[in-house]
């Protein structure tokens, strides 16, 4: 008599839950009078669907002033930001030095016991007894910023060949606000992942921040491609 086996059916592994993600062009620069963050608005799922929003965010106090931006994952960003500003907003001292330490130590606490974590985040801090700073995290370690930092698409040819072309430490945080602008424009015309409206954020030394109007940076990313055009003409001598 031949025994009959039990059929094998295939063990289906569980679907792995959808992870959002910001590709994401992020842009902070640290002026002689100020800070200016700006970003695209896109959050994907890759492959599959895509919605936009800011990805620029700030929280403010009496005399003090704090700018997020970042790129990866929402949900880390979300906790890391609630955290920094929980512990800021409850300390005594409001100074940037304060703001570097509470942010280190969030990061840190996150990161165990990994080396890193996926995310990056640009953090402008504004307090009024001294003058603007930029904070500038990779994953890994954070870090003072002393010049134009990206995130995200950031490291891609493009962007990269435009900061290091436009970037000029003398420069005013007015045409900061204008390079800032041009190179998230131009990341979001050409980079994958990168859409939406542009956010930007300007923080002036002592001062509370203020985000340009979407109008504003429609016509300074207009004013900006005019330029580019007429420079290139020059460039081909015609």
């Amino acid at each position: 008599m031949i025994a009959h086996r039990p059929p094998v059916y295939p063990k289906l592994k569980p679907a792995r839950p959808l992870k959002v993600r910001t590709v994401t062009i992020a842009v902070g620069m640290l002026c002689r009078d100020g800070v200016v963050i700006a970003a695209d608005s896109e959050l994907s799922i890759r492959n599959y669907s895509k919605h936009y929003e800011s990805k620029v965010s700030h929280t403010e106090g009496k005399d003090w002033a704090l700018v997020f931006s970042y790129a990866d994952e929402p949900g880390l960003y979300l906790r890391a930001r609630e955290e920094i500003m929980r512990k800021f907003r409850d300390s005594s001292h409001h100074l940037p030095e304060i703001a570097y330490s509470i942010s280190a130590e969030v990061f840190e606490e996150m990161k165990y016991p990994h080396k890193e974590i996926e995310l990056q985040m640009l953090i402008g801090v504004s307090c009024f007894t001294s003058e603007a700073k930029l904070l500038w995290f990779d994953g890994k370690t954070l870090h003072w910023a002393s010049e134009i930092h990206r995130l995200g698409t950031g490291d891609a040819s493009l962007v990269q060949y435009l900061c290091d072309g436009l970037y000029t430490p003398s420069i005013a945080i007015e045409d900061r606000i204008k390079i800032a602008a041009y190179i998230v424009g131009r990341a979001k015309s050409y980079i994958e992942g990168c859409s939406g409206d542009t956010t930007l954020c300007v923080l002036h030394d002592r001062e509370r921040p203020r985000y340009k109007l979407p109008e504003e940076i429609g016509e300074i990313e207009y004013a900006m491609l005019a330029r580019e055009k007429e420079g290139l003409r020059t460039i081909a001598g015609v």
